[in-house]
Parts: C-alpha cells; structure tokens; sequence
C-alpha cells in the first residue's frame, strides 16, 4: 500500500497548486484525500443571520464547494490515481484541517499558503502555520 496525502483545498491559485504537487508527487497506488473546509454561517445575534437564510446560505456554499472541486476531481482521475476522495466539511478551517488530518491518517498534507495580514494574522494565524504547527504529518506549504 502506498502513502496517503491529503490536499486542502480552497479554490485559490496557491491550492491548485497544491494539487499539482501533490499530483507529481503521487504513484497510482497511493491515496489521494481532498478537503474542502466551508465556514459555518453565524446565527448568533447580533451579527448573525435567522436560522432559514442561515441553511440556505450552508447549503449554497456547499454547492458552491463542490463547483470548485470538479476540475479537481477531473485531474486527479487523470492522473490514474486509484483511490481518492473528495470531502467537504463545516467548521473553522484550521481546527477542521487538523481533525481530518488525524482522522483520516494522512501521511502529508499538501496546502497553498494564504496569509492574514495585519491584526488579523497576528491574533488568528494562518491555516498554513496552525496546519504546520497541530498536524501530526508532514505539511507541505505551496506558494
């Protein structure tokens, strides 16, 4: 049996990137894991939406989620990979990353390098660096 890599994927350039790596990288009898985090819609008040426009709003960046994984999908098949996936998970991009990560075994994750700037980076932190720092596999940052 191969190696198990995992790709976050977001839909920006630097994650198709990230899937072109991964995908040089592979052997057909490796697996291929790709996962797209959505953010939760806030209901909380005062910011946040009714529970309706909440679960449309869910289930529209859901759809969207999957739109975006399509050429994905198409380049990982042809690129005769033999076991892949596709997942689209709710929650907090890091934190999910990580469960997935550890729930899914995966030996390298593979992820394009998106950060915050200004206060918001210094408080939140990047996905990459909390992935670097919490994921118990080898992470591969593309830029």
């Amino acid at each position: 049996m191969g190696k198990r890599f995992g790709i976050a994927f977001d839909n920006s350039e630097l994650s198709h990137k990230a899937v072109d790596l991964c995908l040089s990288m592979c052997q057909p009898d490796d697996e291929v894991h790709i996962i797209s985090v959505v953010q939760p819609v806030r209901t909380d008040p005062p910011f946040g939406y009714g529970i309706e426009a909440a679960q449309e709003m869910m289930a529209e960046r859901k759809e969207q989620a999957k739109r975006d994984l399509v050429g994905v999908e198409q380049r990982v098949d042809a690129a005769a990979i033999k076991c892949w996936k596709v997942y689209i998970e709710v929650g907090d991009a890091r934190t999910t990353l990580v469960e997935f990560v550890k729930k899914v075994d995966i030996d390298m994750l593979f992820m394009g390098s998106r950060g915050l700037s200004g206060i918001a980076g210094f408080f939140m932190g990047s996905s990459s660096q909390y992935a670097l720092h919490h994921c118990p596999c080898a992470v591969t940052i593309v830029k």
